[in-house]
């Protein structure tokens, strides 16, 4: 099978190259396009992250609009900017204004709880906008109020959406399994494998994600979760996973999914 081009599903590219470390340096759009052309990544969804990497949201935008239809534009959702229904409503019409095509919420990040009073309407309404919601299931980390969110507390929220197109960032991550099962009665869902897809090779975690590529391939869709790790482990680990799978199971993982779930077919055809 010749090589599949792949959309990234989350990476993080930062306006001055920095990442989570003082260290870390070197990450940015520049850096990212070019580990793009060497491993076959046609486009990628590039997530700011507040307080990372010099992040504002309109510089943000500005910086990746010279390569729109490659890197697609991912805005972090400031819970602290937004006191009301109104509030949510003119937050993310702003973003859309801005280029955005979707939006980052990082519970943990964010400080905030599933339960959250607006936390359906920034869903509904995102959706609606034509934002993507992007929803981080990272709940591995307890410390505060991340402690609260678990597969339970999800299941409350996706209920409470029901109808919402949302994307399921990290897929639950050592949970994936189950994650799948939340997912599969709800078509407007999609369950992301960036960094559970590189970070647990070895694990047990292998066992599921070849039975998710073999069983749901319209449902997943992958990613690096760069710069955590670099494009190269995800062009390996998607390729062992999609060794001897149909061709068509293969794109639809690759690319096909995240780009009808996020409207980028569209953008192609005009």
């Amino acid at each position: 099978m010749d090589r599949i081009p792949l959309i990234d599903s989350v990476v993080h590219p930062t306006l001055d190259g920095s990442w989570l470390k003082p260290e870390q340096q070197g990450f940015t759009t520049a850096h990212l396009l070019g580990e793009m052309e060497a491993h076959g990544v046609s486009a990628a969804v590039c997530v700011g992250m507040l307080g990372v990497g010099d992040y504002e949201p309109r510089r943000y935008a500005e910086a990746l609009a010279p390569h729109e239809g490659r890197l697609i534009p991912a805005a972090f959702f400031d819970f602290d900017l937004v006191r009301s229904e109104d509030n949510v409503e003119d937050h993310l019409l702003a973003l859309k204004a801005a280029a955005y095509r979707g939006i980052k919420i990082h519970p943990r990040f964010s400080r905030v709880t599933l339960d959250h009073p607006l936390m359906k309407t920034v869903i509904v309404r995102a959706d609606a906008l034509g934002l993507t919601p992007m929803l981080c299931t990272y709940f591995q980390d307890r410390s505060g109020d991340n402690a609260r969110n678990n597969l339970i507390s999800l299941r409350g929220l996706l209920e409470e959406t029901a109808g919402a197109r949302t994307m399921l960032v990290h897929g639950g991550t050592v949970n994936v399994l189950e994650m799948m099962e939340i997912v599969r009665p709800h078509p407007e869902l999609l369950l992301d494998l960036s960094l559970t897809l590189c970070k647990y090779e070895g694990s047990s975690v292998d066992l599921d994600l070849a039975y998710l590529f073999k069983n749901f391939d319209r449902r997943i869709c992958v990613g690096s979760d760069y710069p955590e790790y670099d494009l190269g482990k995800f062009r390996a680990r998607f390729d062992h996973f999609a060794e001897g799978l149909p061709r068509e199971k293969a794109e639809n993982i690759a690319h096909k999914n995240i780009a009808a779930f996020m409207r980028l077919e569209a953008d192609a055809a005009s």
